[in-house]
């Protein structure tokens, strides 16, 4: 009698009843449990969630004051991104304008040293002209913010200072140290022409002073008012025991005015006031200009 020739367990096709059985106990099989989830894990991926997602990120991030965006950029490569690909943030950090209508208004004096702001649609309705300027948004960045009006507003126009935190970032971007807010516009609508004045010192007794106006010929930033604007006009002076210099630095540039000071001065010499001057200009807020727009609204057409 033959033997019976064996045969593996690979080559033996399993029964209809054993595959049926398989999957059920494959459907019917529960799932290994979970590892815990602890608070921490949790707001773990909620954050991870949010930072993976550029749009929750943006609308994070166009909350933010726009000078700590400037710091925000460097953290990490994502904020960066988010940062440079939004429109709304680079129009908040003056990077990109915003679009800023070119419009006009009417300065009334009051007693007093006050003053009041019309539309140019009020022009003609009082008895006396009113003066008209042109209205600008400026850069918070680097600008103080304005509480209420204008800056300091005098007949001439407004004067606008410098965050004092600025004040090491001027003189080192003046001696040509690059910084990342260097191409952010100053104002928007964009200005070619100002007053630069800056209070300098070199030991906070003797105090040095100078004005530059900048006549531009071209949209201006805060790299190129530092760094690339010729003075149309500039003057400084110094006072060393009691004794006065002065000197005329016209045609200069900003860096070679501040370089002259510091020669006059036989030392460096570190900013403690700064500030800008535009003629004929308001710097508003945006309680002024719903308070303007609301006046336009009640005036009559035609």
């Amino acid at each position: 009698m033959a033997k019976r020739k064996r045969t593996s367990p690979a080559e033996v096709a399993p029964s209809k009843a054993s595959r049926t059985t398989t999957r059920k106990t494959l459907r019917t099989s529960k799932p290994a449990a979970p590892a815990r989830i602890t608070r921490g894990m949790t707001t773990d991926a909620a954050r991870k969630a949010v930072f993976n997602t550029s749009e929750l990120l943006e609308n994070i991030l166009v909350h933010l004051p726009a000078r700590k965006l400037f710091t925000i950029q460097r953290v990490n490569q994502q904020f960066k991104e988010a940062i440079e690909g939004s429109v709304e943030i680079q129009q908040k950090m003056f990077l990109r304008l915003g679009g800023e209508p070119k419009e006009e208004w009417l300065v009334r004096s009051l007693w007093g040293g006050g003053r009041q702001f019309y539309p140019a649609s009020y022009q003609g309705r009082f008895a006396e002209a009113l003066t008209s300027f042109t209205v600008v948004k400026a850069n918070e960045a680097v600008f103080r913010p304005l509480v209420y009006g204008t800056g300091s507003l005098d007949s001439r126009g407004s004067y606008l200072g410098f965050r004092p935190a600025m004040y090491g970032s001027l003189i080192s971007t003046i001696k040509g140290e690059q910084h990342s807010w260097d191409r952010g516009y100053l104002f928007d609508p964009p200005g070619t022409k100002l007053r630069l004045e800056l209070s300098m010192t070199s030991d906070g007794v003797n105090i040095c002073t100078v004005s530059i106006t900048v006549n531009s010929t071209s949209e201006l930033t805060m790299g190129s008012l530092l760094r690339e604007s010729r003075a149309e006009r500039a003057s400084g002076t110094f006072s060393a025991k009691g004794v006065w210099k002065s000197w005329d630095g016209s045609d200069q540039t900003v860096q070679e005015c501040v370089l002259q000071a510091e020669q006059e001065a036989g030392a460096e010499l570190m900013i403690w006031g700064a500030c800008v001057v535009l003629s004929d200009t308001i710097i508003a807020t945006e309680d002024l200009r719903r308070e303007v727009e609301m006046k336009a609204s009640l005036v009559p057409s035609g």
